[in-house]
């Protein structure tokens, strides 16, 4: 007697197919979430990258432009429904620091200056009146108190005007003296010092140990040609109040009633890809000299 085994043999492939399938669905169940968490990285990838392609594009509008031409840059571009991006830029406006974001611990409307963080612009030829810049400087707030700064006639900033030939002119008997600090809103260069006489027509130095007046200097250097200067501004002596507690920095603005090249050109970069967005801003400083030739100037 023969026996019927085609009917076994289906029996066993149906367990098989069922077992293959019920593995199927159990992969599944893991690979499927997976797959929609790769995508929502991906998305969230492509929304960094293509937000630091907008900086990028920034830059090189940055590059090409004119020394002397500062204006702000915007682009806003919808591709579909779902992805989206822009960028703006800020190189100029009629404070430093710009918009409440000073970088003084202290006080968000100031930025601070101290031996190693001097104050560095490139000065302005004829786009502004430079006459008519007004500067700020004060001790910090620190634990609700004011300090004074001691040694009233104690020598704290040096101004330096450095050419794009690397021409310099120091301050040398023009500094910012102790009792100069906690004034506010004094014109950069119309600045009466201790022994009464105007920065504007005081006698700087030159590396070569002659003198200039630096109203003539920024004239032939600076103001009508198309050439710029720098204009650095460094803390050279210790900074010790009248009760002998030191102080980390002092506190300034710069203020003009019309717009001028800020410290930083900052850029604004936001991408949309799918639900996400990134946001990023970075800080383009000015083309500026470094504060170790200050010790070359004072040794």
């Amino acid at each position: 007697m023969k026996k019927n085994k085609s009917a076994f043999s289906i029996v066993i492939a149906i367990g098989l197919v069922l077992v293959m399938s019920l593995l199927v669905l159990y992969i599944l169940e893991y690979m499927i979430p997976y797959s929609k968490n790769v995508k929502w990285i991906e998305n969230s990838s492509n929304a960094f990258y293509q937000a630091e392609n907008s900086i990028e594009d920034a830059l090189k509008k940055f590059k090409d432009r004119w020394d002397s031409n500062f204006n702000d840059y915007s682009k806003d571009f919808s591709m579909t429904e779902s992805i989206d991006y822009k960028f703006d830029t800020t190189s100029s406006g009629t404070e430093i620091p710009y918009n409440w974001e000073g970088n003084s611990e202290f006080d968000t409307t100031f930025n601070k200056i101290s031996q190693w963080d001097p104050i560095q612009l490139k000065i302005w030829n004829w786009i502004i009146n430079l006459w008519d810049l007004y500067f700020s400087f004060k001790t910090p707030e620190i634990e609700w108190k004011i300090y004074t700064l001691s040694w009233w006639n104690l020598p704290i900033i040096n101004w330096q005007l450095t050419t794009e030939n690397f021409k310099t002119l120091n301050s040398s008997w023009s500094y910012i003296l102790a009792n100069d600090i906690d004034i506010i809103n004094k014109n950069i260069f119309n600045w009466t010092i201790a022994n009464n006489e105007n920065i504007k027509f005081s006698n700087w130095q030159l590396l070569d140990q002659t003198w200039s007046w630096m109203v003539d200097f920024y004239t032939n250097n600076c103001d009508w040609t198309n050439s710029w200067c720098t204009l650095k501004m460094s803390i050279i002596n210790k900074l010790e109040s009248t009760t002998w507690v030191n102080i980390p920095y002092l506190e300034y603005k710069i203020t003009h009633n019309s717009n001028f090249p800020l410290r930083f050109s900052r850029i604004k970069s936001d991408w949309k890809s799918y639900g996400f967005q990134k946001h990023l801003e970075v800080k383009i400083p000015q083309q500026t000299t470094n504060e170790a030739f200050d010790f070359t100037v004072f040794q």
